[in-house]
């Protein structure tokens, strides 16, 4: 599931809106590997915080999967690391 952020504050992603000066604090809470990398992005693409959490043993235990050969897993860890970089 991926939260779109335009729903929390459209006025921040807005391209006719100039926020030369704004800022934002975001909390990114994961309930397991549920935040897309795609979403961290378009934080990442503002003047920010962001507090960014998730469960390190739920991560873990999808990459074991992973690499047993489970690709669902594998499609999941690369939406939520934005690449297969988690395999090296």
């Amino acid at each position: 599931m991926e939260i779109e952020i335009t729903k929390i504050e459209p006025n921040l992603w807005n391209p006719r809106t100039t926020f030369e000066r704004a800022h934002y604090l975001a909390f990114v809470d994961c309930e397991g590997l549920e935040v897309n990398w795609s979403t961290v992005e378009k934080l990442l693409d503002r003047w920010g915080d962001i507090w960014f959490t998730f469960q390190s043993k739920m991560a873990t235990r999808v990459v074991g999967r992973a690499l047993s050969g489970s690709l669902g897993d594998k499609e999941r860890l690369n939406t939520f690391f934005g690449g297969d970089g988690w395999e090296t």
